[in-house]
């Protein structure tokens, strides 16, 4: 499955799409959501853009969230909200407690780069399962539940393609485990990770740095119940 890449190694110029912004699939109930730091990008705007996308990411609650994604994207400057992560490099980790009573959510995520992004790609996220980590690419607009989007992921010079499921609350997507065990094992060291989401929906496009990941996993086991 993993082979060279293509032209699709780097994403130098990808233009920056407004997200539309769907409420049509968001739940009700109070959700566990990312809290990511903003990467290093080329301008005060970027800078600006990724912080503003790092404090919607903090905001449990998907109605106050999207509201501030579309502050975000109109800019406008979202509210601050209460931080509930921990630094980790550029990685940040969070807990979210289980409103069920229930184990804690916990998670580290990375913001996209937006200098070579689409706003729709807000970052990444691995996060503690049963069986293991699972490895989740969070998105701005929501997805229908039923929707199998196409992610195609390359760093390094090696490329790998996967089906994707569709999540609460509806802008993650669940890779399969083939995925998260390359993120977590061979291209953990790599500097980052490019993405490309088909399916449902407009095409996707954008990268994470992955730089400190290494030291945000060994961190993330060690939290996992």
């Amino acid at each position: 499955m993993v082979g060279k890449m293509n032209a699709f190694q780097h994403v130098p110029d990808l233009p920056v799409r407004r997200a539309t912004l769907s409420k049509g699939f968001f739940s009700p109930m109070v959700l566990m959501t990312a809290t990511i730091v903003a990467s290093s990008v080329g301008s005060a705007a970027g800078q600006d853009k990724a912080a503003d996308l790092e404090r919607c990411m903090t905001i449990a609650d998907s109605a106050a969230r999207l509201r501030c994604f579309e502050e975000a994207t109109s800019g406008k400057a979202p509210p601050q909200p209460q931080p509930n992560a921990q630094n980790t490099g550029h990685w940040k980790l969070m807990r979210t407690p289980d409103q069920r009573g229930g184990a804690d959510a916990i998670a580290i995520t990375h913001t996209a780069d937006t200098s070579h992004s689409d706003l729709d790609l807000a970052g990444l996220m691995l996060r503690c399962a049963e069986k293991g980590i699972e490895a989740l690419v969070v998105i701005v607009e929501p997805r229908p539940p039923r929707a199998r989007p196409q992610v195609k992921i390359s760093a390094g010079g090696d490329t790998a393609s996967f089906s994707a499921s569709i999540v609460p609350p509806f802008s993650l997507l669940l890779l399969p485990n083939d995925a998260a065990a390359l993120l977590t094992g061979p291209w953990q060291s790599r500097s980052e990770i490019a993405f490309q989401i088909d399916g449902e929906g407009a095409p996707v496009r954008g990268v994470v740095p992955l730089a400190g990941l290494p030291s945000a996993l060994q961190s993330l086991r060690t939290s996992c119940p």
